[in-house]
């Protein structure tokens, strides 16, 4: 690997990382006030949850899935440059 792929890997995690703590965060104090304010209707909500769990899977995989497609096109360009 490059330092420019490790920097750029490196800043990806950071900002997922801090995105995901902050998504998580949100979520719970949410829910928190959510059950403070009207348990009932929480509950009915929180059926929803499992969609929204799967959506966010499968968003991973297809975004998982053109980053390496982009990194691989990069790469082949990368070569072909060189060559010339």
């Amino acid at each position: 690997m490059h330092g420019r792929d490790v920097i750029v890997i490196q800043d990806g995690i950071a900002e997922k990382v801090a995105s995901a703590i902050q998504f998580m965060t949100m979520f719970l104090a949410g829910f928190i006030i959510a059950f403070v304010k009207s348990w009932k209707m929480t509950l009915v909500i929180l059926s929803v949850v499992p969609l929204i769990g799967v959506s966010g899977a499968l968003y991973s995989n297809i975004l998982s899935s053109f980053t390496t497609r982009g990194q691989a096109a990069y790469a082949k360009a990368g070569s072909v440059a060189e060559e010339v």
